[in-house]
């Protein structure tokens, strides 16, 4: 720890890898650093400089890291750069502009000059802000402050390498710290610190005795390269990339013929005979497929498989049926079959009677078929009783009489990967008669993958174009509408409003159209955002759903995507052939008068090595490291029927599409719970387990797991309770807890010596989703080795003097051999095969390029920042990124954005910056009072509606429920506010100056749609004059695409205008919500008053009056504002004259005429002008407040401030006891800045002498002493045995102590089956002696409890007590016991209800199940067992069947079923105060007042004196 008057500071991070606690620094070269600056760079991090004296607040200092921006779901993890002085209030954390990039090298600099806080990502300025001024640490807590790398005080380390370390004495450019990104600092007297981690345990000291990070050599930085083509934000894969799939568009040899295999699998019956479909069909369907392939260089071998098994073929097979869902008290349309017994009974009406004695009576009877009567008792699912494959229906049965085609394709195993699978499966609803696996499944090469059709659509006249489709979708196309009606919303960034090659479809050469089954343009209306009509829209397209004698194409992009795909992917369904090309073109990435240096990205396929198909070499890395994702997985927890979240899910790379929420494509041990067990289905301490296994067992170097989904509990802890590797010496090695993001792979660095062949990972949440693991091994692995690189031939024309090309290994080739006109090709070569030549680059040199630091806008080159990398503002084409700025030459680029600067360019489009934008003439007026017609204080306040609307807030399109916290800055119709129907909603807003409206302004946070109803929602508003009349201005349509929604106002010519003063608004929707209301008006102009004006008048804008005619203009009062300068042009106070104001130092413009004070900025300058003998505005400097001080000044002490806060004003403090002064200055002064001065004393928080605690002594004399600093501890010792032995008190951070007791030690209860026999003398507790008394005198039947909580020995049945309970009676019709083990004495019986969804529980003699009320809390009764007297316990008859609990307990909907104290009330999902947001009832026809109302008793709702006064706040 050192004293850090810290200022400037840079850090870059490349050579030590952490997982661990993290260091502080050793010496204290920090003495050159000035007070109020601080500059920091890095390459990834956690680093900051803590405060570690204060008991009040752990943000002092500054810390830069990663931190997630949402704190539930996906979390968003960005890099930040936190500050706060000792000065603030509170801290200033700004945040990057994107998600930070995993297992890339990132560059990070910040920077603080005493006014300003910035942070830079690889050169690039992402985040700014203005809020923390003047110096950073008070000089009475310089010696309170630790530098910390690698993690803070809150145990939040950092998990990743870290490199060169730099701090500084001032505050560098934007251009030196591009400059330092290229080359290590330059020395000098501002570099204060520099470590290169060469030695780090001599300048750093671990934390808590960890170990130090280890060393590692330096990789090569390709973070500005460009080597890497990604996906459109919209995209999957590389073919996914425009310029890829335009240059497979635009060069027919990248589209040379490729013939693809395909397999048919045709089940018959075991004699072969009914075959799932005939020969007929396939012949059709094979020419129809190549007919409508050929013309597009694509055509298809087909094989057919033909497979004899009756079993199969008499089943049913399901595609689109969740099995699980079978029997589960709902009818789920698409299970709805005759041979799935219409979803196991949900979806038809059975009359069997539960006392039925045909239920298991050996035969199966189809009107007790059910699950509601455990389907006959299992009499229809016996192969010796019935024809199972017409009356097996449970789904829990092997014998069942369908599969889901899941469940087939694992029977038939076709795994070779060697062609497109054609399966067939009925479905129950007509509209699905096809599913195909996308390409980039981990399934698409395994024996999941391929396409399931309906044999009904297969290979019949006006049927053979639903396999093109499905085939489409396999070789990576989109429906043609996927832009319009398979968005998540209208605020979807892949929503396409145009053809693109970026959103929708991804294809720019098919138009953006609705769903359409017509064989021309939809109608007008079909779409849910908003758009007019649609027209030239590709409905003859194969990817449309439009009947077979309308599809007949496909366009050259959905052409070009296909055969990337099949080069990417698919490979292995081909011939051998030409290995895939280099689908771009090479790059100069230098050159001298001499030379020219190339750079080229790999095959599209990615391979770096000479491979066959399953070969190790496709498992290798460039630098020769083996990575492998699991091949084998498999859990001890039984797999759920329906075949989801099974073990197999967690095989192969990732392919969760939207992590954070729940996806059957991962492996989750909730899946195999059984929904009667009694939770938790992980229990501790081992929890569930997930082991998966690697193909080579390997000496790892690193292990990624993808964890997508988690219980909400777990988000902020160790979801993974514990990582095993297994190695092959069976010495497995611990990893222990690891933290996750669902959004976020972790990756761990591992330091083992043994070869590792598969891991287990641990969890104690039952929800935990995994998706997928990857092992890697260090560089050049001994497997990797034995593969042989990918070689490139460099093409030139003219041609090179050695010959027309030149083979090199690496991606990179320096040509010295130069003419002026060049043209570059690059040519993979796989052992004596060679691909088709990449793009064409043609370059003359000496000639300008991109990435050489000069912009040539003739080029199309908006930037150049000298370097080839995407999201710096400047993209690897030069040109200039969304929402960023760049300048200069090479270019400087910053993220404008929010920026707190408005700049000319962004005055219309920036809110963050420059505010709501007015056009010039005009002002706009924002409601100043408002009526509605459903108010709630809690739930709906209508007020949030006056003043300036949350206009930075995202507009939210087909909601589920309204936003959390959206009642804190919009108004809507909330569920607590209605009370009638039929429902009709309206809002009145009124403003402070009548005017004539031009137009009006809706601020919307909502546009009314939902997921259950799309239809776009309309309001209708109406103007209110100055004599109460209303104006229609018709019905308008809500869009958030729209947003702000801007209504012009007509006045018809031949009538008076009128002044508004006030606007309607009406609408059905209780799913509209409405942020600001405004009224637009001329600025300076009255239609009304100038109609008013007599011959002899004339309108003054400024009086906006009618005033006599005068030919001598008007002059302005003089001005004279105290504690202000002016500069005037002129006279300074004639007509025209303008006056520039600018308050003196500690004080800011106050405007009179400012309309609203959300809208007002604390400002030092402005101008004025005199207009017809008025000031434009009335303004005064008053001297900047510094509000009261708190706790962040002086903790804790009391203030006094008797002359005010403002500006050069004392406030004093004295220290609240116990706490006590030190130092001798007890006064603040307010300063210019509006913050306190720091202060010169503080006030030191101790606890006094500790209070006795019975039957306790202390173990340590200091701990009698008077003064006691905080986290100081003292120990206690129990006096009596039977009292715990020792325990600890600590002082608190509020000079109390924690409190403590010595508790009695108990023992365990005794066992169940001694119930009413055994005789004790004082319960449980120590000492206590429990005996039976038995008649043989030689039976010792004494157990005494010791000290230490256990028995000194084991009660015994007595030789006499003998026989057995009586078999159970009296028992309810609903219960029913399973007492394997017979009657005798110690026997269990466990206890199930009849009745799905119902638990059996213990009530009270008098009570049955009727009379269990929300309150009553039953405990439940999992068996009963035959005492030693001979009498069951618990007692039979009083084991009733209640309702059980739903799954979403705690899912932030209240359920009206899950509102009872048995179910946790719901896990505080009804009661606003523990869910922190409004309540949202489900169904929505839950009362609020009624099942879903506020019941639990220990909510802040239920508390005395607090129900009135509670309100919720959003977090």
């Amino acid at each position: 720890t050192c004293p850090l008057p810290l200022t400037t500071m840079a850090i870059i991070c490349l050579t030590i890898y952490w997982d661990m606690s993290p260091m502080l620094i050793r010496d204290c070269a920090f003495g050159l650093l000035k007070q109020n600056t601080l500059q920091l760079f890095m390459f990834v991090l956690n680093v900051g400089l803590y405060d570690k004296c204060s008991s009040s607040s752990r943000d002092r200092g500054w810390a830069i890291g990663i931190q997630s921006v949402s704190e539930l779901g996906n979390r968003d993890p960005r890099f930040y750069f936190s500050l706060k002085t000792d000065r603030a209030r509170k801290a200033t954390t700004i945040t990057a502009h994107e998600t930070y990039r995993i297992n890339q090298w990132t560059h990070l600099a910040v920077t603080y000059d005493g006014r300003r806080m910035k942070l830079y990502v690889n050169g690039a300025q992402v985040a700014i802000s203005n809020e923390q001024v003047g110096d950073i640490f008070s000089p009475l807590t310089r010696k309170c402050k630790v530098l910390m790398l690698g993690g803070n005080f809150l145990n939040q380390n950092y998990r990743g390498n870290l490199g060169d370390f730099s701090v500084w004495s001032r505050g560098r450019t934007q251009r030196e710290i591009i400059q330092d990104m290229r080359q290590h600092p330059p020395k000098g007297s501002d570099l204060i610190l520099h470590d290169s981690f060469d030695d780090v345990k001599s300048h750093w000291l671990t934390v808590k005795d960890g170990s130090y990070p280890q060393t590692e050599p330096k990789h090569h930085n390709e973070w500005s390269s460009g080597t890497i083509l990604e996906p459109s934000p919209c995209g999957q894969t590389v073919c996914d990339n425009v310029e890829v799939i335009t240059n497979y568009n635009e060069l027919w040899n990248f589209r040379r013929l490729k013939t693809v295999r395909y397999r048919v699998v045709n089940i018959y019956d075991d004699h072969h005979r009914k075959p799932t479909v005939t020969k007929q069909q396939i012949e059709l369907q094979h020419r129809h497929l190549n007919e409508a392939f050929w013309r597009y260089n694509i055509t298809w071998e087909l094989t057919v498989l033909d497979v004899k098994n009756s079993s199969l073929r008499n089943r049913l097979i399901l595609a689109n049926c969740d099995i699980s869902k079978i029997g589960n008290a709902v009818c789920d349309l698409e299970c709805n079959h005759v041979l799935t017994g219409n979803d196991g009974g949900d979806c038809k009406h059975f009359k069997c009677f539960s006392s039925s004695k045909k239920q298991g009576d050996g035969v199966c009877n189809m009107e007790c078929n059910a699950d509601l009567y455990n389907f006959d008792e299992g009499d229809c699912c016996k192969p010796e009783v019935t024809d199972v494959t017409k009356t097996c229906f449970d789904p829990r049965s092997p014998h069942r009489a369908y599969l889901h085609v899941k469940e087939l394709k694992n029977i038939l195993k076709l795994d070779d990967g060697s062609s497109l699978n054609i399966f067939f499966a009925n479905s129950s609803d007509e509209e699905l008669v096809g599913v195909a696996t996308w390409p980039w499944d981990k399934e698409a090469l395994t024996q999941l993958g391929g396409i399931v059709l309906n044999p009904s659509f297969y290979g019949r006249i006006d049927h053979t174009h639903t396999m093109i489709h499905e085939i489409g979708h396999s070789l990576g196309l989109y429906h043609v509408f996927k832009g319009i009606s398979e968005i998540e919303s209208c605020n979807d960034p892949c929503m396409e409003t145009e053809p693109s090659m970026e959103t929708g479809d991804l294809c720019a050469d098919t138009n953006p159209t609705p769903k359409n089954k017509q064989c021309r343009d939809p109608e007008p209306g079909n779409d849910t955002c908003g758009f007019g009509r649609f027209v030239n829209t590709p409905f003859s397209n194969f990817m449309s759903y439009a009947d077979d004698d309308c599809t007949n194409s496909f366009t050259p992009n959905q052409v070009a995507r296909m055969h990337c795909y099949l080069d990417l992917i698919f490979q292995s369904w081909q011939p051998p052939k030409k290995p895939p090309p280099i689908p771009v073109a090479p790059e100069i990435i230098h050159q001298t008068a001499g030379s020219v240096l190339l750079q080229w990205v790999r095959p599209v396929n990615k391979h770096f090595y000479e491979r066959e198909v399953g070969s190790v070499c496709e498992a290798c890395s460039e630098h020769g490291a083996l990575v492998q994702y699991t091949y084998k997985a498999s859990s001890p927890l039984p797999c759920d029927s329906s075949g989801h979240w099974s073990p197999r899910e967690a095989e192969g790379p990732p392919d969760v599409e939207q992590p954070c929420e729940n996806s059957v494509r991962t492996w989750s041990p909730d899946a195999g719970v059984d929904q009667k067990t009694i939770p938790p289905a992980c229990p501790e301490p081992q929890g569930c387990y997930l082991e998966l296994e690697f193909r080579h067992a390997l000496i790892p170097d690193s292990l990624t797991i993808w964890v997508t989904f988690m219980s909400t509990e777990w988000a902020a802890h160790g979801a993974i309770h514990n990582v095993k590797l297994l190695t092959v010496s069976g010495n497995n090695i611990s990893l222990g807890p690891q933290n996750v993001f669902c959004d976020v792979p972790i990756t761990v660095k591992l330091s083992v010596a043994e070869e590792v062949y598969g891991i287990q990972i641990f969890t104690l949440d039952e929800h935990l989703e995994i998706d997928a693991a990857m092992l890697t091994s260090g560089a050049q692995n001994a497997l990797c080795k034995q593969c042989q690189p990918v070689q490139y031939q460099i093409i030139r024309d003219p041609p090179f003097k050695a010959g027309r090309s030149i083979t090199v290994l690496g991606r990179r080739f320096e040509d010295t051999d130069l003419s002026r006109l060049l043209s570059y090709q690059v040519v993979a070569v796989v052992g004596t095969d060679e691909n088709e030549p990449s793009p064409e680059l043609i370059h003359v040199h000496g000639a300008a390029y991109c990435g050489d630091g000069v912009i040539q806008r003739e080029m199309g080159e908006d930037c150049d920042d000298k370097n080839k990398a995407n999201g710096d503002g400047c993209s690897r084409f030069c040109r200039q990124e969304p929402s960023f700025k760049c300048m200069d030459e090479p270019s400087r680029c910053y993220f404008h954005d929010g920026d707190g600067v408005c700049e000319d360019f962004e005055k219309m489009t920036s809110v963050k910056d420059c505010g709501l934008y007015t056009p010039s003439g005009f002002m706009d007026q924002w409601a100043i009072n408002v009526s509605v017609s459903h108010h709630h204080d809690q739930y709906c306040p209508g007020w949030v509606i006056i003043g300036h609307p949350a206009a930075t807030k995202v507009c939210k399109t087909r909601t589920i429920d309204l936003p959390d916290g959206v009642s804190q800055y919009a108004w809507f119709p909330c569920l607590e506010a209605i009370h009638s129907l039929p429902f009709k909603f309206w809002l009145k807003a009124y403003f402070a100056q009548p005017m004539v409206a031009t137009a009006v302004i809706v601020y919307l946070a909502t546009d009314g749609s939902s997921l259950m109803n799309q239809r776009q929602e309309s309001i209708a508003v109406q103007l209110v004059d100055t004599k109460d009349q209303n104006h229609s201005l018709g019905m308008h349509l809500l869009k958030c695409r729209n947003n702000p929604l801007i209504i012009p106002v007509m006045h018809d010519l031949s009538q008076p205008f009128y002044r508004t003063r006030a606007i309607l608004i009406t609408f059905h929707s209780q799913n509209v919500a409405i942020s600001g209301v405004a009224m637009r008006s001329f600025h300076n102009f009255d239609p009304v008053t100038i109609s008013s004006c007599q011959s002899s008048e004339m309108y003054s804008p400024a009086e906006q009056s009618c005033v006599h005619y005068s030919c001598q203009a008007t002059e302005c009062q003089e001005l004279n504002l105290k504690h202000a300068e002016l500069n005037c042009t002129g006279s300074g106070h004639y007509n025209s004259d303008q006056c520039t104001l600018t308050c003196h130092r500690g004080y800011v413009l106050h405007s009179r005429r400012d309309e609203d004070a959300s809208k007002w900025q604390p400002e030092t300058s402005m101008t004025v002008t005199c207009t017809d003998g008025k000031w434009s505005k009335q303004v005064t400097c008053e001297p900047v407040d510094c509000g009261i001080p708190d706790q962040y000044h002086v903790y804790p002490a009391i203030f006094s401030c008797p002359d005010g806060t403002t500006f050069g004003k004392k406030c004093t403090f004295q220290c609240r006891p116990p706490a006590q002064l030190k130092g001798t200055n007890k006064s603040l002064t307010c300063l210019d800045d509006g913050l306190w001065s720091f202060p010169e004393a503080l006030c030191e928080l101790m606890c006094l002498a500790p209070s006795a605690v019975p039957n306790a002594i202390f173990q340590s004399s200091h701990c009698q002493q008077e003064r006691h600093k905080v986290g100081s501890s003292c120990k206690y010792k129990c006096k009596p045995v039977e009292l715990m032995r020792t325990f600890k008190m600590r002082c608190t951070e509020d000079g109390s102590w924690q409190e403590g007791a010595c508790i009695p030690v108990m023992c365990e209860a005794l066992p169940d089956k001694f119930h009413g026999v055994h005789h004790c003398t004082n319960g449980f507790q120590f000492n206590s002696v429990c005996s039976i008394n038995c008649s043989e005198a030689k039976d010792s039947n004494v157990v005494r409890c010791r000290k230490d909580g256990t028995w000194n020995s084991s009660l015994i049945v007595c030789s006499s007590m003998n026989g057995e309970c009586a078999p159970p009676h009296r028992l309810n019709d609903r219960i029913r016991l399973n007492c394997t083990d017979g009657y005798g004495i110690g026997a269990e019986c466990t206890v199930s209800c009849l009745l799905r969804q119902t638990d059996p529980v213990l009530l009270a003699s008098n009570m049955t199940s009727d009379d269990v009320k929300y309150w009553m809390n039953p405990s439940k009764a999992k068996k009963i067992i035959c005492t030693a007297g001979l009498k069951w316990h618990p007692a039979p008859e009083n084991i009733h069947c209640i309702k059980t609990c739903e799954l979403y307990i705690g899912d932030n909907y209240c359920d009206g079923g899950n509102n009872r104290a048995y179910c946790n009330y719901d896990g505080g999902d009804c009661c606003a105060s523990t869910l922190n947001r409004k309540v949202v009832p489900f169904p929505m026809s839950c009362e609020l007042n009624g099942d879903c109302a506020c019941r639990d008793p220990v909510a802040q709702e239920n508390v005395k004196g607090k129900r009135q006064r509670f309100r919720y706040s959003h977090h």
